[in-house]
Order: C-alpha cells, then sequence, then structure tokens
C-alpha cells in the first residue's frame, strides 16, 4: 500500500505549516474544487486570488476582510493622532474598513519587514466629510496594524484546511491530482457546505470598498511639511497688507526665513518651528482688529495651539 498522501491529504498538511502561502494553497484548493465541480467554492477562491473587484460596499464582504483600527488626522508636531467622534453611530462607522485586496497582495505585506501602522485610504468624499468634522485642512487615514492583515490570512487558511477535512469526512481523497467518479458524485449527493462567514450589516457604509480600500504596505511617515509651508506662504502674501511699521514687518520677515530653513531640514525641531510661529503671532496681536493678522493668527493657532 502507498504512503503517498492523496491531494486532500496534502493540502492538509500544507495548511497547517505556516511556511506555504495562502495563496499556494489557494491554488491547490482551486484545482480540487474545479475537479470535483464545486462552482461555489470555487468562486469564494477566485475572489480571494483575484480580489474582490466587483464588490462595492463593506456589507458585501466576508466579515474577516472587515478590519478594525482607528481614523486618524495629521498634525505636523504630533503626527497622526486619533480622531474622536461623539456620535457613536459615526464612530462605529470610522472604526472599521473593508478590504477587497488579491491575497497575494496581503501575503507581500504580511511579509514584510515593515515595522509601525499600515494604512487605508479614504475616498475622496469621504475624507471631505470628515476633514469637514475636524473643522480644518489636513489629511486623514485609516490606521490598522500589520496583525489586521495577518488576521485575514489565518481566516482564510483555516476556511481551506475545515473544508479539506470535510472532504475527507466524507471519503472524498482523491488519488495524486485525480477524483475516482465515485467521490464526484459523492460530492454532490451529501454537498460538503461550509460558511465562508457571516457578512456584516452596518447602519451605513463609508465609500466603496474598491479601489481606494486598500492596505498600503509603504509606512506612514512623518516628513511631510506641506500644510506649514502652505501657512509660511500665506504669511509672506498677506502679511504686507496689515501695514506694521517698517522694524516690525522686518521682524516677521527674518521669523519667516528661519522657518524657511527650519522646515527645509530632514528633520525640523519641533520647539524651533513653535518658537518662530509664536514670536510672529505675538507681533501680530499689536495689530488689533486688523482682520488680515487675526486670519494669520488663526493659522498659526492651529500649529503651536
Amino acid at each position: 500500500m502507498s504512503n503517498k498522501k492523496s491531494i486532500i491529504q496534502q493540502l492538509q498538511h500544507e495548511a497547517l505549516n505556516s511556511e506555504i502561502s495562502v495563496s499556494d494553497l489557494l491554488r491547490k484548493a482551486k484545482v480540487i474544487a474545479v475537479k470535483l465541480d464545486l462552482k461555489e467554492f470555487l468562486g469564494w477562491i477566485e475572489k480571494e486570488l483575484n480580489g474582490y473587484e466587483e464588490v462595492k460596499t463593506q456589507e458585501e464582504l466576508p466579515v474577516y476582510r472587515i478590519l478594525v483600527g482607528q481614523t486618524k488626522a495629521w498634525n505636523p508636531f504630533h503626527g497622526w493622532l486619533p480622531i474622536f467622534f461623539e456620535d457613536l453611530k459615526i464612530a462605529n462607522l470610522l472604526s472599521k474598513r473593508g478590504v477587497g485586496q488579491p491575497i497575494g497582495e496581503l501575503d507581500g505585506i504580511a511579509k514584510s519587514k515593515l515595522e509601525g501602522p499600515l494604512f487605508i485610504d479614504f475616498s475622496q468624499e469621504n475624507k471631505r466629510q470628515i476633514i469637514k468634522a475636524i473643522g480644518h485642512t489636513t489629511d486623514v487615514k485609516f490606521m490598522v496594524s500589520k496583525n489586521a492583515v495577518v488576521g485575514i490570512l489565518d481566516a482564510v487558511r483555516n476556511i481551506i484546511l475545515d473544508w479539506s477535512l470535510k472532504l475527507e469526512k466524507e471519503g472524498i481523497l482523491g488519488k495524486e491530482l485525480s477524483f475516482s467518479q465515485e467521490e464526484c458524485e459523492k460530492v454532490h449527493k451529501s454537498p460538503i457546505t461550509y460558511n465562508i462567514g457571516r457578512i456584516e450589516k452596518f447602519a451605513g457604509t463609508i465609500g466603496s470598498i474598491s479601489g481606494n480600500a486598500k492596505v498600503n504596505i509603504h509606512q506612514v511617515n512623518a516628513e511631510s511639511k506641506e500644510e506649514l509651508q502652505n501657512l509660511i506662504d500665506q504669511i509672506k502674501k498677506y502679511a504686507p497688507q496689515i501695514g506694521l511699521e517698517n522694524g516690525v514687518q522686518k521682524d516677521i520677515e527674518d521669523n519667516l526665513i528661519e522657518l524657511d530653513a527650519e522646515i527645509k531640514l530632514e528633520k525640523p525641531r519641533e520647539s524651533r518651528v513653535k518658537n518662530l510661529l509664536s514670536s510672529i503671532k505675538t507681533i501680530l496681536k499689536g495689530a488689533t482688529g486688523n482682520v488680515v493678522a487675526q486670519g494669520i493668527i488663526i493659522g498659526i493657532e492651529k500649529f503651536i495651539g
């Protein structure tokens, strides 16, 4: 009697081996599903391999592909900070995002040596709504840990293992890459059913899951200074309109020169930037009642509080 494992037993053995990628497991499971003509399970395999491209909302995804994380906003001095919403319904919606990426991409992310959070971009409309709620323009992203991605892979691996065990229990093992006529008939007389996962219903959805709803392998960095540069440009443009004395105007210009130089450094000093902005704010406070001065002060306070 041959000791060679059947294809079903091979699949079980590989599902228990964390060194075997989930993509490879799905491809082997696809061979089995095609040969046994298991169309429903084959459909799920195809979606996992190629991505849930035709799925338009989170509600249509398997529950294991709904990731829990945090919506965060960019602060130029403190990095990415969590956003807190008083409305619990909105807070709940913004704590979950569906991911429809092909399993191969998620495999690559999980195996990367990247440290720190991963992120998912919001659609432009969702971003606009969140920024409006925050009250000032900045960048917002949905942050998840690498463990969230690993969770998707583990869920798929477990589904494949459970499915293969059910096939074996029904006496469907196969020989090398083939199944007997009896096995093919048996699998359809006593259908091997498996619930891929309940679909979670939300009280609403946060945009489509296709296109922009992808876990990004690139680490979100804290090097972006675009917003601060915009503020400096606005001060340069409008400060001369305030009508300050020449000496006072020159003080502002000197501070702006130093600010420009500081933010061009690879790692700007937070304390230095705050001090320079505070100095400009103090100067402008002398222009009591001036609308332009007050507008600049408000812009500065978004950075320094």
